[in-house]
Order: structure tokens, then C-alpha cells, then sequence
């Protein structure tokens, strides 16, 4: 009973992981969805923790167990191709970001000034 109930739930966290790791690598992803993929896999982790803490999982047989740990490392895979995900888009949001402040200061000070600063159109790419 419990091991059914422990790849129940590894299952499920991996299938919202996969949700998850599928919409971050889309052009314009959804953070609403990726917010409620989130919170339902956490659910299921809660759940696997307390399942855990009742000491249920102890007197399982090893051949039980290669299921749950194959499921487990899916996890864990899974886990850091989103994180890897999640920092690629972050530094790329953050380059982003400093390249369109340098365009608007250049910008801004082409306007304001009489020697206008036009450093960054001579290293656009």
C-alpha cells in the first residue's frame, strides 16, 4: 500500500515537473501556469514527506523500492533542467534588461545633449 502511494505521488510530481520544464521553454511562457504546476507538485511533495516521517516506507522490500528510486532520480533530473532552465532565462532576462537601459540612456542623452554620448551604437550588434 504504502509503495503504491509513494509512485503515485513521485509520479505525479514528475508530470507536473514536466509541465513546468515544457512551459518555461516556451517563447512566452505562462507564470500563472507554471505558479499552479508549482503549487500542486508541492502538494504532492508535503504529502510524500509526512508519508515519509510515518516511518511506512522502512519495512518495504528492496525490489519494491527500485521503482520508487528510478521515479525519485526522474525527479531529481528533472529538477535541475529546471533550475539550469530557470538561470538561463534569468541571466538572459538580466542581459536584456541591461541592454535596453544602455539603448535608453543613449537614447535620452542623444536627445538632451549637444555631444550626445553615442557609444552604444557604435558596439550594437
Amino acid at each position: 500500500m504504502a509503495m503504491n502511494t509513494l509512485t503515485k505521488h513521485l509520479e505525479i510530481i514528475n508530470l507536473h515537473s514536466k509541465r513546468i520544464l515544457s512551459e518555461v521553454g516556451m517563447e512566452e511562457p505562462s507564470l500563472d501556469f507554471v505558479d499552479q504546476c508549482m503549487d500542486m507538485r508541492q502538494e504532492h511533495i508535503d504529502i510524500l514527506e509526512k508519508l515519509l516521517e510515518s516511518n511506512q516506507l522502512d519495512f518495504l522490500p528492496l525490489h519494491q523500492c527500485s521503482d520508487a528510486e528510478m521515479l525519485f532520480e526522474e525527479f531529481v533530473n528533472l529538477n535541475s533542467a529546471i533550475d539550469r532552465t530557470m538561470k538561463s532565462i534569468l541571466a538572459q532576462k538580466k542581459e536584456n534588461l541591461a541592454n535596453a537601459t544602455k539603448k535608453r540612456k543613449a537614447e535620452d542623452g542623444y536627445h538632451l545633449l549637444k555631444n550626445p554620448d553615442t557609444s552604444y551604437y557604435l558596439t550594437e550588434k
